[in-house]
This record gives C-alpha cells, sequence and structure tokens, in this order.
C-alpha cells in the first residue's frame, strides 16, 4: 500500500502537513504551476511592479476579495491614491476609483453584496462604493463620540451587513449598521481583556460569530463574538510584533501580517501556531513592511507586500 498521500472526501491526509518542495508541495504533493516555489504548503506567485499605470502600483495599502473572486487593491502613494480591481489570475480589469477622490485611503472590505468600504484616514470617513466606481453612503467624522473616529483603520463587514471599524486613537472597535447607524461600540485603552493599544485590523469569520482584531500595540490578536464579548488572546512579542491586519480563511484559519517583523503567520481560529509562509525580503515568498492580507472564497491568500510595490497569492496546494 503506499505511504503517499491519501484524498477524503476532496481532502489530502498526510504526515508532511507542510511541505516546501515545489514538485510536492502541501499535503497533496502538488506541483506549483510555472515553478513557482512553495512556502509552508501553499504554491506562491505575484501580480504588479512598481508604476503608476494601470496594473502597477505606488505602495499598496491593503488588499480585499470579493465574494466572486475579484480582487481590490488600495494604494497609497503620494500621487497614486487609488483603488485598483483585478481577476482572481492578478490579471488587471479597471480603476474603481481614481487618485484625488480621496485622501488617505488606507483599508478596504467587501460586503457580502459585492459593495465596497473604504477608509479615508484623512477625513476619518467610511465611504461605501459600487463595484461600477459609483459612491454609496459614507459615516464617520473625527471625534471620539460613538460613529466618530480618529484614526480610521481597519474594516470588515459581517454576512449580515454590519460594519465593523476599527477607530485606532480611540482604542476601540465600532460597529455600524449597513445604513452607517452607529452600534454599542468595544474596548478601551490598556492592556488588559478586551482593552487595545493603537488596534489596526479587524476580520470576520465567515459565519460572522467570530471578530479578530489586530492589537498593534500589545503585540496581540483579540477574538470576540460578534457583541464584543472578548473570547481568547494569543500573541505576545516575540511570537507577533506589530500585527497590522489579519484575514480569516473560509475553514477558519487566520492569516496575520506583521508590519514591523515583515512577515505573514498562519493560526488556527483558536490561535495555535499553523506556520509561516512569508519572511523579510524580495523573492517571491518574502515581503517588505506589508500592510494587508485578505483571502479570497477558495482559500487563496493574497498580501498587500507593499514596499515591494506588488501582491503576492499563497494558493493552497
Amino acid at each position: 500500500m503506499s505511504a503517499g498521500p491519501r484524498r477524503l472526501r476532496g481532502r489530502c491526509v498526510s504526515t508532511a502537513l507542510f511541505r516546501d518542495d515545489p514538485e510536492n508541495c502541501g499535503k497533496c504533493n502538488r506541483a506549483c504551476p510555472g515553478g513557482q516555489p512553495c512556502s509552508a504548503g501553499f504554491c506562491v506567485s505575484s501580480f504588479g511592479t512598481e508604476g503608476t499605470e494601470p496594473g502597477q502600483f505606488t505602495l499598496p495599502a491593503d488588499v480585499a476579495v470579493a465574494p466572486n473572486g475579484d480582487i481590490y487593491v488600495v494604494e497609497f502613494g503620494f500621487d497614486e491614491r487609488r483603488i485598483q480591481r483585478f481577476a482572481a489570475d492578478g490579471t488587471f480589469d479597471r480603476v474603481v476609483l481614481e487618485p484625488g477622490d480621496f485622501g488617505a485611503i488606507r483599508h478596504a472590505a467587501v460586503a457580502p453584496n459585492g459593495n465596497i468600504y473604504v477608509v479615508d484616514a484623512d477625513s476619518n470617513l467610511v465611504q461605501e462604493v459600487f463595484a461600477d466606481g459609483e459612491l454609496g453612503i459614507s459615516f464617520g467624522g473625527f471625534g471620539s463620540e460613538p460613529g466618530q473616529f480618529n484614526g480610521a483603520r481597519g474594516v470588515a463587514v459581517t454576512p449580515n451587513g454590519t460594519i465593523s471599524v476599527v477607530d485606532r486613537n480611540n482604542h476601540r472597535v465600532q460597529r455600524f449598521s449597513a445604513s452607517g447607524t452607529p452600534l454599542a461600540p468595544w474596548g478601551g485603552p490598556g492592556d488588559g481583556d478586551g482593552e487595545f493599544n493603537v488596534p489596526e485590523g479587524i476580520a470576520v469569520s465567515p459565519d460572522g460569530t467570530k471578530v479578530y482584531v489586530a492589537d498593534a500595540g500589545n503585540n496581540r490578536i483579540q477574538r470576540f463574538n460578534a457583541g464584543g464579548a472578548l473570547q481568547l488572546e494569543w500573541g505576545g512579542s516575540p511570537q507577533l510584533v506589530g500585527p497590522i491586519d489579519l484575514a480569516v480563511a473560509p475553514n477558519g484559519d487566520v492569516f496575520v501580517i506583521e508590519l514591523s517583523a515583515s512577515r505573514l503567520q498562519r493560526f488556527s481560529a483558536d490561535g495555535d501556531p499553523l506556520g509561516q509562509l512569508a519572511t523579510p525580503g524580495s523573492g517571491l515568498g518574502q515581503v517588505v513592511q506589508p500592510r494587508g492580507v485578505a483571502v479570497g472564497p477558495d482559500g487563496d491568500v493574497y498580501v498587500a507586500d507593499t514596499r515591494n510595490n506588488r501582491v503576492q497569492r499563497f494558493d493552497p496546494a
């Protein structure tokens, strides 16, 4: 009987969970296409180069994936503060938001209905954008009252349309209805349970029951239920150093980007480490000061590799 991997209900079962051989990558010993490298069981490719032409990037800051697999890339370069849309294979489609439409675009998320929510850090506003580039509602503004922001950062949308936004310098998370009405916030400054020190990123599990926050200043991830009650936390230096963004895969795994450490790590839903996919550098499977991460409906992981001016795709083998 063969000692190689077996397929069980569409999944591969093997004792070699994270093979890094490009010819025998991942649980299924898959050959990565086109000579792509294999990192922690994922085939790695990239798209985009430095520049201002369509399909090129000037400091990509975030990436978001729509339910149909379309990829939206946010740039925050001095002149090219725009959002571009790509097909799942990285083929350029169109510029959705042109330079000058907003100030410091930092984060974006795509709702189940395909609408995009963009965070403008300069004006502390969240702007709804339709897939054709037309603008919808906006909400926020500077301040510390409910519905206001002091350093709006990460944004996530639950399956029921609730919008959660990280309020960085108010050290909290704010929630809004799909129409932009403020709901109950949670958090506050500190390093205790449920408190934050300059949080940055936020992500929601596919079923909407778990909310993960990248608590950057405390070097940890905190997980809450949909109502903001703390469930668990993990991290602390050196396991996590300045986590700035995170994303949840369809199977519940959590992918965390660290700006200071320039790396991408994978964890279980409960915070168990499952491997490091990217380390510092400029090769495939390496990143320099990455700022954004997203997971597509098929489990592909996309990273805004900011200082390398590209997006990298990690395809589970």
